[in-house]
Protein backbone atom coordinates (compact mmCIF):
# COMPACT_ATOMS: atom_id res chain seq x y z
CA UNK A 1 0.00 0.00 0.00
CA UNK A 2 2.68 2.48 0.86
CA UNK A 3 5.87 1.16 -1.28
CA UNK A 4 7.99 4.13 -2.74
CA UNK A 5 10.45 3.17 -5.15
CA UNK A 6 13.57 5.11 -4.18
CA UNK A 7 14.22 5.68 -8.12
CA UNK A 8 11.07 7.91 -7.83
CA UNK A 9 12.27 10.32 -5.70
CA UNK A 10 14.05 13.42 -7.65
CA UNK A 11 16.29 15.29 -6.49
CA UNK A 12 13.75 18.13 -5.59
CA UNK A 13 11.93 15.21 -3.32
CA UNK A 14 8.74 13.83 -4.09
CA UNK A 15 5.49 14.22 -2.44
CA UNK A 16 2.42 11.54 -1.74
CA UNK A 17 -0.42 11.59 0.09
CA UNK A 18 -2.80 8.37 0.94
CA UNK A 19 -5.83 7.92 2.65
CA UNK A 20 -6.15 5.25 5.43
CA UNK A 21 -8.92 3.78 5.18
CA UNK A 22 -11.11 2.96 8.71
CA UNK A 23 -10.50 -1.09 7.94
CA UNK A 24 -6.74 -0.59 7.78
CA UNK A 25 -6.58 1.68 11.15
CA UNK A 26 -9.10 0.50 13.19
CA UNK A 27 -6.91 -3.10 14.17
CA UNK A 28 -3.82 -0.53 14.87
CA UNK A 29 -5.68 1.81 17.34
CA UNK A 30 -7.50 -1.09 20.07
CA UNK A 31 -10.80 -1.27 21.08
CA UNK A 32 -10.58 2.32 23.30
CA UNK A 33 -10.33 4.14 20.02
CA UNK A 34 -12.77 3.52 16.98
CA UNK A 35 -12.72 5.62 13.20
CA UNK A 36 -15.26 8.61 13.62
CA UNK A 37 -13.97 9.63 9.75
CA UNK A 38 -13.63 7.34 7.05
CA UNK A 39 -9.88 7.80 6.58
CA UNK A 40 -6.81 9.06 8.52
CA UNK A 41 -5.35 11.22 6.01
CA UNK A 42 -0.97 10.40 5.45
CA UNK A 43 1.35 13.23 3.63
CA UNK A 44 4.72 12.11 2.97
CA UNK A 45 7.59 14.60 1.77
CA UNK A 46 10.52 12.64 0.49
CA UNK A 47 13.68 13.61 0.17
CA UNK A 48 16.87 11.90 -1.30
CA UNK A 49 20.80 11.73 -0.81
CA UNK A 50 22.37 8.86 -2.17
CA UNK A 51 21.34 5.91 -0.70
CA UNK A 52 19.21 7.57 1.89
CA UNK A 53 15.63 8.66 2.27
CA UNK A 54 14.37 11.04 4.38
CA UNK A 55 10.83 10.32 5.21
CA UNK A 56 8.61 13.94 6.46
CA UNK A 57 5.01 12.70 7.83
CA UNK A 58 2.01 14.16 8.86
CA UNK A 59 -0.96 11.89 9.83
CA UNK A 60 -4.42 13.45 10.39
CA UNK A 61 -7.84 12.23 10.92
CA UNK A 62 -10.91 12.03 13.14
CA UNK A 63 -11.50 9.20 15.83
CA UNK A 64 -13.49 8.86 18.60
CA UNK A 65 -12.43 6.81 22.24
CA UNK A 66 -14.08 5.80 25.31
CA UNK A 67 -13.31 7.72 28.35
CA UNK A 68 -10.58 6.41 30.62
CA UNK A 69 -12.34 8.07 33.81
CA UNK A 70 -15.97 8.29 32.98
CA UNK A 71 -16.77 5.95 29.94
CA UNK A 72 -18.24 8.50 28.07
CA UNK A 73 -17.88 8.68 24.45
CA UNK A 74 -15.57 11.61 23.37
CA UNK A 75 -13.69 12.67 20.01
CA UNK A 76 -9.94 12.68 19.10
CA UNK A 77 -8.35 14.87 16.33
CA UNK A 78 -4.94 12.97 15.12
CA UNK A 79 -2.50 15.68 14.72
CA UNK A 80 0.97 14.23 14.53
CA UNK A 81 4.31 15.04 12.64
CA UNK A 82 7.34 12.33 12.37
CA UNK A 83 10.80 12.24 10.76
CA UNK A 84 12.23 8.69 9.45
CA UNK A 85 15.42 7.94 8.15
CA UNK A 86 15.30 5.15 5.55
CA UNK A 87 19.33 3.69 4.78
CA UNK A 88 20.03 1.09 2.02
CA UNK A 89 21.16 -2.17 3.50
CA UNK A 90 24.37 -2.59 1.49
CA UNK A 91 25.41 0.53 2.83
CA UNK A 92 25.50 -0.18 6.34
CA UNK A 93 28.36 -2.45 5.80
CA UNK A 94 29.85 0.25 4.38
CA UNK A 95 30.08 2.59 7.47
CA UNK A 96 33.35 4.73 8.60
CA UNK A 97 34.07 2.56 11.77
CA UNK A 98 32.98 5.23 14.79
CA UNK A 99 30.55 6.67 12.78
CA UNK A 100 27.53 4.92 13.16
CA UNK A 101 28.56 1.08 14.82
CA UNK A 102 25.47 0.53 16.48
CA UNK A 103 21.14 0.90 15.69
CA UNK A 104 21.28 3.19 18.83
CA UNK A 105 23.23 5.66 17.65
CA UNK A 106 20.84 7.20 15.12
CA UNK A 107 17.07 5.84 14.95
CA UNK A 108 16.72 4.30 11.36
CA UNK A 109 15.30 1.76 8.87
CA UNK A 110 17.44 -0.21 6.77
CA UNK A 111 15.65 -1.28 2.80
CA UNK A 112 16.41 -3.78 0.93
CA UNK A 113 15.83 -3.48 -2.85
CA UNK A 114 14.54 -0.35 -4.76
CA UNK A 115 11.98 0.82 -2.68
CA UNK A 116 10.91 1.88 0.77
CA UNK A 117 7.97 0.10 2.75
CA UNK A 118 6.38 3.18 4.54
CA UNK A 119 3.14 0.72 5.94
CA UNK A 120 5.20 -0.37 9.49
CA UNK A 121 6.10 3.05 9.87
CA UNK A 122 3.28 4.38 9.43
CA UNK A 123 1.22 1.74 11.79
CA UNK A 124 3.52 2.51 14.52
CA UNK A 125 3.34 6.27 14.22
CA UNK A 126 -0.33 6.06 14.56
CA UNK A 127 -0.09 4.23 18.09
CA UNK A 128 2.13 6.99 19.07
CA UNK A 129 -0.19 9.35 18.32
CA UNK A 130 -2.50 7.85 20.55
CA UNK A 131 -2.78 9.09 24.21
CA UNK A 132 -2.33 5.91 26.66
CA UNK A 133 -5.45 6.67 28.66
CA UNK A 134 -7.14 9.28 26.68
CA UNK A 135 -9.80 11.48 28.60
CA UNK A 136 -12.91 13.37 27.45
CA UNK A 137 -11.74 16.46 29.23
CA UNK A 138 -8.67 17.76 31.71
CA UNK A 139 -11.49 18.27 34.66
CA UNK A 140 -13.64 15.14 34.13
CA UNK A 141 -14.33 13.62 37.59
CA UNK A 142 -14.87 10.35 36.41
CA UNK A 143 -17.50 7.42 37.73
CA UNK A 144 -18.51 7.02 41.67
CA UNK A 145 -16.53 3.72 43.10
CA UNK A 146 -19.83 2.87 44.76
CA UNK A 147 -22.88 3.64 42.90
CA UNK A 148 -21.27 4.15 39.35
CA UNK A 149 -22.72 7.52 38.73
CA UNK A 150 -20.78 10.19 36.24
CA UNK A 151 -19.63 12.51 38.29
CA UNK A 152 -19.46 15.34 35.51
CA UNK A 153 -22.94 14.90 35.38
CA UNK A 154 -23.46 16.57 39.14
CA UNK A 155 -22.03 14.28 42.88
CA UNK A 156 -23.94 11.31 43.95
CA UNK A 157 -25.79 10.79 47.72
CA UNK A 158 -22.47 7.92 48.63
CA UNK A 159 -21.09 8.57 51.77
CA UNK A 160 -17.19 10.10 50.83
CA UNK A 161 -15.42 8.65 54.01
CA UNK A 162 -16.12 4.73 52.95
CA UNK A 163 -13.09 3.30 53.52
CA UNK A 164 -11.66 0.17 51.73
CA UNK A 165 -12.09 -2.87 54.66
CA UNK A 166 -8.96 -4.04 53.19
CA UNK A 167 -7.33 -0.91 54.20
CA UNK A 168 -9.57 0.09 57.82
CA UNK A 169 -7.02 -1.26 59.87
CA UNK A 170 -4.34 1.62 59.20
CA UNK A 171 -7.05 3.65 60.86
CA UNK A 172 -5.87 2.27 64.35
CA UNK A 173 -2.16 3.02 63.53
CA UNK A 174 -1.54 6.21 66.09
CA UNK A 175 1.20 8.11 65.20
Amino acid sequence: MLRIAVDEISENGLEVQQDLVRAWVEPLIGPQFYGRDPFVKAAFALNRAGHTVIVRGHLSGGLAFVCSRCAEEASFQVDHSFTHVFIEAAAKATNVPGEMDSDEDLEVTYYDGDAVELEPLVAEEIVLALPVAPKCSDGCKGICQNCGKNLNEGPCSCASDVVDPRWARLKEIKI
